[in-house]
């Protein structure tokens, strides 16, 4: 798994990864940026499976910084994880397809492990799934069987057959 940590603060990020590192064990690769420009440099070179994003860098705030990142990286999940305790700023976020937010005064590395694992593997469920099922203007929608009645005293009245 290969995850970008973006924060302005190179010792929450050195501590990120030293606790995340102890979960992930050698299942996970780290990379970091202290910017979003560093991020989008780094994100446009290569993959990353999620992203754990700080909202308060230096040439980004708020809101603006996911939508910054969500649009231009949209089958990245992002795990927001920043000092606002601001719970309609967490929720527009998620509302917007953040897939967690975390405020830094409530992190556990545990639960952050847990939710970027958990984050991956519901963006792998849906790339599997937007793969598998045809495009809406692609499916073949078949009509159901006309309805027919079982007796014929049931049919509408020109439909009886004649008894002459």
């Amino acid at each position: 798994m290969r995850i970008l940590i973006v924060d302005d603060n190179p010792a929450d990020r050195e501590l990120l990864v030293f606790n995340l590192q102890e979960h992930f064990k050698t299942e996970a690769k780290f990379r970091e940026a202290q910017s979003l420009q560093a991020a989008h440099e780094y994100l446009a070179r290569g993959s990353t499976d999620a992203i754990i994003l700080d909202l308060q860098l230096p040439d980004s705030t708020g809101l603006d910084t996911f939508l910054r990142v969500h649009t231009a990286y949209p089958g990245i999940p992002v795990v927001i994880v920043s000092n606002t305790q601001n719970l309609e700023l967490a929720k527009q976020m998620i509302h917007l397809g953040a897939e967690d937010f975390i405020p830094k005064g409530y992190l556990d590395t545990t639960m952050l492990f847990q939710r970027v694992v958990f984050a991956v593997e519901r963006n792998r469920r849906n790339q599997e799934r937007l793969m598998s099922d045809p495009p809406p203007n692609k499916r073949v929608t078949v009509a159901p069987p006309p309805l027919t009645t079982k007796y014929p005293e049931e049919a509408a009245p020109d439909t009886l057959p004649s008894g002459r």
